[in-house]
């Protein structure tokens, strides 16, 4: 599936500026979704929750002239929801990874943890769900894989 991604790719980050470690959080992002394997999950969307931990490394912004020197959570926000919409996903598991491999994507995220629960499954709980870990493939490993 081939879908945009809207995060901020512009790296017109000062040299001089030392690099630094930030946590980019989108913590219980509820969105309604076609999702799950049982037919009656086809014919009705269910309320999914996503929490999202993006491990960063860029200078500090500028607080006057940060502009495309920051990873924006707005566009991440924004391009879940499009990964949700006008479509079925059978398994929450496939949409963990589609999350994650779209903040990949951009090369100043290192690491991506994703979570991803339904809330309407059972009545006796809370959500159920998956909570998977990426990260960048490192050039050597690029390498080798050719």
């Amino acid at each position: 599936m081939n879908n945009t991604l809207l995060l901020s790719m512009n790296q017109n980050i000062k040299a001089d500026k030392d690099l630094k470690n930030w946590s980019i959080l989108i913590n219980d992002l509820i969105l309604d979704c076609l999702i799950g394997i049982n037919p009656a999950e086809a014919l009705a969307p269910q309320r999914v929750r996503i929490n999202l931990k993006c491990q960063v490394q860029i200078a500090c912004p500028d607080d006057q002239d940060y502009h495309g020197q920051f990873v924006c959570y707005d566009h991440i926000i924004q391009s879940i929801s499009q990964l949700t919409q006008n479509r079925h996903i059978h398994l929450v598991e496939t949409l963990a990874e589609e999350i994650a491999q779209m903040c990949l994507q951009d090369k100043r995220i290192n690491k991506v943890w994703c979570r991803v629960e339904k809330l309407d499954v059972y009545s006796h709980t809370a959500s159920v769900g998956v909570e998977i870990e990426r990260e960048q493939l490192s050039s050597t490993t690029e390498k080798r894989e050719s």
